[in-house]
């Protein structure tokens, strides 16, 4: 009997440790969502106040001030940490969450330096840009590259570290923050603070165009995780603004819950879209992958996103 207790001891003792070992295990492997960051995702605000601030007061491990809380270094300046009073001058920072799991390169450079004209930039967007938004890229002075050198496997906290720096950097600078692969430029306010994930609507602009068969609504912005944009196209003008709502379904529906292949559904009963190998227009798509969601519905494209839009409340 005493032998039989012994053993069943043993036994439980042992199962608590294989129990111990595979939480430590599972907690050793990072939860991801199905995708990363992509090399070329970055973001750029357009200085327009000088002299630039001081590294300290756009990040800093306890957020003093209304700085991002987290690490930041010059990368080429031998002066060390007396360069974190100092206004931020031409070359390049390192910037680091609390956490380290994710870490930025900030490179600022002169507006001469990067090829930028303010006054040219501003009137060839005239039509797309906010008197108030023109006005700030036109007093463009300097620009600031955000770049990730590796990021939170997670994702999330990557994007949203990367956010918070952008906005805090475009605040103190009054300037605006240019998305380069979303194709638009935005006040830093407008920038949110991410909380447990990413908005489409955040990460992606919605586009619309006349093609061949009519018009066409795409997203710009899922190539910043390596994943494929999302078209709906040969629908009418009236159809532009559901077309621009479902296509940006899509993109919200990947980032929630991981990447679609070609074949997939997506829609409501009565609106079904099957993803399909698109970017057929190469002068606009070149370079970029791109899925179309063609409409199953006998009635039509047009029919099925007056469905869709009944369906989901959502009319643009």
């Amino acid at each position: 009997m005493r032998r039989q207790a012994r053993s069943n001891r043993r036994r439980k003792r042992y199962r608590h440790i294989r129990a111990r070992l595979k939480d430590l295990l599972n907690f050793s492997k990072p939860k991801t969502p199905g995708y990363g960051l992509s090399k070329s995702f970055y973001l750029s605000v357009l200085a327009a106040k000088m002299p630039l601030p001081t590294l300290a007061a756009l990040v800093e491990p306890k957020g003093a001030g209304g700085a991002v809380p987290g690490f930041a270094v010059p990368l080429d300046d031998a002066r060390g940490k007396a360069a974190l009073a100092e206004p931020v001058q031409r070359g390049a920072y390192g910037i680091a969450s609390l956490d380290r799991k994710t870490v930025l390169k900030m490179l600022v450079v002169s507006k001469e330096e990067a090829g930028f004209d303010p006054v040219a930039a501003a009137a060839s967007m005239a039509g797309q840009l906010a008197s108030d938004v023109q006005d700030r890229i036109r007093a463009t002075w300097t620009l600031l590259q955000f770049t990730f050198e590796s990021h939170d496997p997670g994702v999330t906290p990557a994007v949203g570290f990367l956010l918070d720096v952008a906005r805090r950097a475009g605040e103190l600078t009054e300037g605006v923050v240019g998305d380069p692969l979303s194709r638009r430029y935005v006040l830093p306010e407008s920038l949110p603070h991410l909380v447990d994930k990413i908005s489409a609507d955040v990460v992606c602009a919605v586009h619309s165009r006349t093609a061949t068969d009519g018009m066409a609504v795409c997203t710009l912005g899922m190539q910043k995780f390596g994943l494929p944009e999302f078209e709906v196209s040969g629908i009418s003008e009236e159809n532009v603004g559901p077309a621009g709502n479902l296509a940006l379904g899509a993109a919200q529906r990947v980032l929630d819950h991981g990447p679609v292949s070609p074949g997939d559904v997506l829609g409501v009963p009565g609106a079904h879209f099957r993803v399909a190998v698109g970017g057929l227009d190469r002068g606009f798509w070149d370079g970029i992958a791109c899925y179309d969601l063609v409409s199953e519905e006998v009635a039509g494209t047009d029919a099925a996103l007056q469905a869709w839009k009944e369906s989901t409340g959502h009319d643009g």
